[in-house]
């Protein structure tokens, strides 16, 4: 499937990946929107933050999966290349 077909089924709340990366076991999702209060903060200045507002509002991202070399689940945001816009090998990953 192309990008916008991706795109429109990371929006229905599927999971998506490409052939391009390689059997990595890398996805995708659309994490929502979410709150942190301060007693969910690990970091110190994040904490603070969150201390003096109550809590801290998270907007909805495309988010990135992947294991690494140790066998540790990563996470981060994801933003495409031109080369993923332009792909038409991507599909749903379960």
């Amino acid at each position: 499937m192309d990008f916008s077909e991706a795109l429109y089924k990371l929006k229905a709340g599927e999971q998506v990946s490409m052939k391009a990366w390689n059997g990595t076991g890398k996805f995708l999702w659309i994490k929502p929107v979410f709150l942190i209060t301060p007693d969910k903060c690990f970091d110190h200045n994040l904490k603070k933050i969150a201390e003096y507002y109550g809590k801290i509002k998270g907007n909805a991202i495309i988010s990135s999966c992947w294991i690494n070399e140790d066998n540790v689940p990563c996470v981060e945001h994801w933003n495409p290349f031109n080369s993923d816009i332009l792909s038409d090998d991507w599909f749903t990953y379960s």
